[in-house]
């Protein structure tokens, strides 16, 4: 995977508002936390605005539609303007933003899906994220996203074709041929079909005297 852009929704008003701002505005998520009693007790808002990660990984393998998702990277690139917008109340307000852009993360969930039903193909991640970032102190605030992200897309399937073309040097003998992607089954009987692989790479040439048989073309390998 190249490549991918995931932009996160804003559907909710969080506070604080931008760039620590009094009062709330849209934002992916929000914060709120307590911490000490009495003249010690800190309040904390905080809200994660513009949020959007570039995801990528090295080639790999899929079996049974399934892949490994734990070697996605995810990272929030700097055209995001992704920010932590914060306010931390202890006796004074300390108000302000941070930018999130550079934060980057490996996924920890498990195998991913990649499913075709009715020229819909659907990839389906799971997500696993930590990340760290600063709002007062370093490293004092830990983003955790769980859940899911699920792309979809239509794409066209080619109609398989199965060529019978007769030889004039060899009027008792057919040359079968058929796209790429699928192989050659063959059955000797239809009721019921016994049909079995019979050649994977086109073309192939048959009798066409002797036993009856049948053959078709299914998705390959």
């Amino acid at each position: 995977m190249a490549g991918s852009e995931v932009v996160l929704d804003q559907p909710h008003l969080w506070q604080p508002g931008s760039q620590g701002s009094f009062g709330a505005t849209p934002a992916a998520y929000g914060v709120t936390a307590t911490s000490g009693t009495g003249i010690g007790q800190f309040n904390e808002v905080a809200a994660f605005r513009n949020l959007a990660f570039d995801i990528s990984s090295p080639a790999t393998p899929t079996g049974n539609g399934q892949f490994d998702s734990s070697s996605l990277a995810f990272l929030i690139p700097a055209w995001t303007a992704a920010t932590l917008d914060y306010q931390v109340d202890h006796l004074v307000v300390i108000a302000g933003s941070r930018a999130l852009d550079g934060l980057q993360a490996t996924n920890a969930a498990g195998a991913a899906t990649l499913s075709l039903v009715a020229e819909v193909q659907t990839l389906t991640l799971p997500v696993d994220l930590s990340l760290t970032c600063q709002t007062v102190s370093p490293n004092d605030t830990r983003l955790r996203l769980t859940g899911q992200v699920v792309a979809r897309r239509g794409v066209t399937i080619s109609k398989p074709q199965l060529l019978w073309i007769a030889s004039p040097d060899n009027p008792k003998a057919l040359t079968l041929v058929w796209g790429s992607s699928y192989k050659l089954q063959r059955a000797t009987t239809l009721s019921p079909p016994d049909w079995t692989d019979f050649a994977a790479v086109a073309p192939i040439t048959v009798s066409a005297e002797g036993t009856t048989g049948f053959f078709r073309v299914v998705a390959g390998p």
